[in-house]
């Protein structure tokens, strides 16, 4: 999928693997509204699986050095310089989100529960983006703990 004309970058769909248990409530619905966010703004998150071209990791930088959000920060970079090149060839660059499914462990949610840790995750986004807070410090928001 990656060597697909077009394809900046691919990603699998979001799941949860629940070892064999029932989901925490409203697990299910925020594992398809992932999936559909990641389809809709063309933005997979690492936890998807997310691949690339050797040549495209390496054009971008590859990972930044940073404790979180080298996901999110990696995909925009990747995003903008596949936007960038649909400008010069007039061709369309887009992620590919491929219909087979990459399982994350469902123990987070059930300790922390759906709700908090869909938020935290998305106040994280939110002051990173708008508010400028550096990974460094969103770490330790997120973690309790500074950087090793």
């Amino acid at each position: 999928a990656a060597c697909r004309e077009g394809v900046v970058i691919g990603a699998f769909r979001f799941g949860i693997d629940c070892e064999g248990r029932p989901p925490p409530p409203g697990l299910s619905a925020m594992a398809r509204f992932a999936t559909l966010r990641s389809q809709a703004l063309q933005l997979p998150y690492g936890d998807q699986a997310i691949f690339v071209r050797k040549d495209r990791f390496h054009g971008v930088g590859g990972f930044g050095d940073m404790p979180l959000m080298e996901d999110f920060d990696f995909v925009r970079r990747l995003r903008r310089a596949g936007m960038h090149a649909s400008f010069k060839t007039g061709r369309e660059h887009r992620v590919h989100i491929l219909p087979l499914t990459a399982l994350c462990s469902v123990r987070r949610w059930e300790r922390k529960g759906v709700s908090t840790v869909s938020v935290t995750n998305q106040a994280m986004l939110l002051l990173h983006i708008y508010a400028g807070v550096s990974p460094n410090t969103l770490y330790r928001l997120y973690y309790g703990r500074s950087v090793r």
